[in-house]
């Protein structure tokens, strides 16, 4: 039987935290919203996505569903499309109390997305302005963000994987 690692699983109910309060808080009440909620949950990313398009379609107004899609994207590695749908969302919020969370995680995802696309300068950037949020997982994943801004700037242009790494999940991190 394989021994649980504290560490590890404190990192991995950190990962599901994050997740979990990107898609309630991230998301509207229709019924694909939640669906889209669910299905992310339970891992189909792709459906997850799906869903979350219907529910922007449905309801275009819903800009936290940017934020949403972007986080999914992140999730299947897809940094190109992951940017697209964050950086419409910061072009979208209005930043008042309502949006505060997605905020604040944007800027997670906006590094993740651009460490996997090579662009250290812009991802360390954006893992910095996280890092000055009010937000609990900034706190959390501190020393893991620091570690891999040393290595994107030790780096510079070289592919990281950061989701994988700050939540432990997919590829090790090189």
């Amino acid at each position: 039987m394989k021994k649980i690692n504290r560490q590890n699983l404190v990192l991995n109910l950190i990962c599901l935290f994050f997740v979990l309060s990107t898609l309630i808080t991230c998301h509207g009440s229709s019924y694909y919203s939640k669906g889209s909620k669910r299905l992310a949950i339970s891992g189909e990313t792709e459906k997850a996505i799906k869903y979350a398009f219907i529910a922007l379609k449905k309801n275009p107004k819903d800009i936290l569903e940017y934020c949403s899609i972007g986080s999914l994207y992140n999730e299947l590695r897809d940094p190109e499309n992951a940017l697209k749908y964050l950086n419409k969302y910061v072009e979208l919020s209005p930043k008042t109390p309502e949006y505060e969370f997605c905020d604040e995680v944007v800027y997670l995802d906006l590094g993740i997305a651009y460490a996997y696309k090579g662009d250290s300068n812009v991802a360390v950037q954006n893992f910095n302005k996280f890092l000055t949020t009010k937000n609990q997982l900034a706190e959390s994943l501190k020393n893991k963000i620091a570690d891999l801004i040393k290595s994107l700037e030790e780096n510079p242009g070289k592919h990281v994987d950061a989701f994988g790494y700050l939540f432990e999940v997919g590829r090790p991190w090189p």
